[in-house]
């Protein structure tokens, strides 16, 4: 099947300056918060939450990475919201094309399958924006924003028979990427005054979990307005003992246990300035905005934080092409420049290769990859790793707990 593009979500297809000047790194068009009450995220037991400040960058990034190739063909891509590396090949996400998801080959770089059509049926998607690895090396489960659901597919079964299971997600908020850690869903959002949310595998919230937003209503007594300034973005790790949030409007990230145990914040090495204004009772962005992080990715060593604010010599410009490296104990690594802008990023299963839709010639899109040297970062001491799983949803993983965060299992699916 030949893919298309949606002329509906005009919006999507913007140039991409345009489309981040307007305050959104996806299109997400509902904003509603609602749900249990509100838990402060407490420190993990036996330990004190740290907070690292970056040292200031007064200048360009050292190191550039030049992109080592690029993938697919650019009649396969329109507005790419996630990519999941699966060993073999790609599994990319696209709101905009119809059929949503592709399917890239690594060997040959190729655009091999196109599924997922538009729609609202059971085998169809509408805005496909989170997906992360399920139990099987085959299955991957993939959020669909605009229909709320979550849907465990097997991508080696027949275009018919990949969905494995559908959990609808209408837990009154807005959820952008709700992931099994044991027999929960986690998911960050668009909240007002709160970090996380906590669901069970029936799709019912259970708790809310807040990190202290850095925007307050105190300091802006406008709901929607708190909604926008406290977004985040998602990215946990491959054995999913930990959970990271990147701030879109504040240079700031906060880190969890599986749990939702605040293990500490950490500042990057540039400050960001937010700029907006109420005009009767609307909330309302100025020209000159600043935003912070547009994606997050991690490996089992160190989070990857894709930085779209403006250099010194490009002020209130959001190309995003900066990489800021962080430790899971938040501490700053160094800071990358990609040879050119990306709007989303994903590490590979190697921990070390970076993968992002980038805009080709002729405003079309292709998946680029990138290698961080190890002079750069140095290479992680051991594969990655999942826990051992039982008695969770199919493809969930079994509950680590904090006693397994320094002392992951073997995956099943490796030997």
């Amino acid at each position: 099947m030949t893919p298309f593009r949606l002329p509906w979500r005009a919006r999507a297809a913007l140039p991409l300056a345009a489309m981040l000047a307007s305050g959104s790194c996806a299109d997400r068009p509902r904003a509603v918060s609602a749900g249990p009450g509100v838990v402060p995220a407490h420190a993990a037991a036996g330990r004190t939450a740290f907070s690292v400040r970056a040292p200031a960058a007064r200048s360009a990034p050292r190191d550039t990475l030049r992109m080592l190739r690029s993938l697919g063909d650019t009649s396969g891509f329109g507005r790419v919201a996630k990519i999941v590396d699966l060993g073999d090949r790609l599994l990319v996400l696209d709101v905009l094309m119809n059929p949503h998801l592709s399917v890239v080959d690594l060997a040959s770089g190729a655009l091999v399958e196109h599924f997922g059509r538009d729609g609202a049926g059971p085998k169809e998607f509408r805005q496909p924006y989170w997906a992360f690895r399920g139990d099987r090396a085959a299955d991957v489960w993939v959020y669909d924003y605009a229909n709320v659901r979550l849907t465990l597919l097997d991508l080696d079964a027949d275009v018919d028979h990949r969905v494995k299971r559908t959990i609808p997600l209408p837990v009154g908020a807005t959820l952008e990427s709700p992931t099994w850690f044991g027999d929960t869903l986690v998911s960050n959002g668009i909240f007002s005054d709160y970090s996380l949310m906590v669901i069970d595998g029936r799709g019912t919230p259970v708790r809310r979990i807040t990190a202290d937003p850095p925007f307050h209503y105190h300091q802006l007594a406008h709901w929607v307005g708190l909604r926008q300034l406290n977004r985040t973005f998602f990215a946990h790790d491959p054995s999913r003992r930990r959970m990271v949030l990147a701030y879109q409007w504040d240079d700031r990230l906060d880190f969890f246990t599986s749990g939702g145990a605040l293990l500490g914040t950490a500042r990057g090495p540039r400050s960001t300035r937010p700029s907006y204004h109420l005009q009767n009772g609307k909330f309302f962005w100025n020209d000159d905005t600043e935003m912070a992080y547009c994606d997050v990715t991690a490996s089992d060593a160190y989070v990857f934080a894709l930085y779209a604010g403006p250099a010194p010599d490009t002020p209130h410009v959001h190309l995003p092409s900066k990489v800021h490296v962080f430790t899971w104990k938040g501490e700053f690594v160094t800071e990358l420049a990609l040879d050119r802008p990306v709007w989303a990023i994903s590490v590979g299963r190697d921990g070390r290769t970076i993968y992002a839709p980038f805009e080709a010639d002729g405003g079309h899109y292709l998946i680029g990859a990138w290698q961080v040297p190890s002079s750069v970062v140095p290479r992680q001491g051991r594969p990655e790793a999942r826990v051992a799983r039982s008695g969770r949803p199919e493809g969930a993983p079994h509950p680590a707990g904090e006693a397994a965060e320094e002392a992951p299992q073997p995956r099943k699916d490796q030997p």
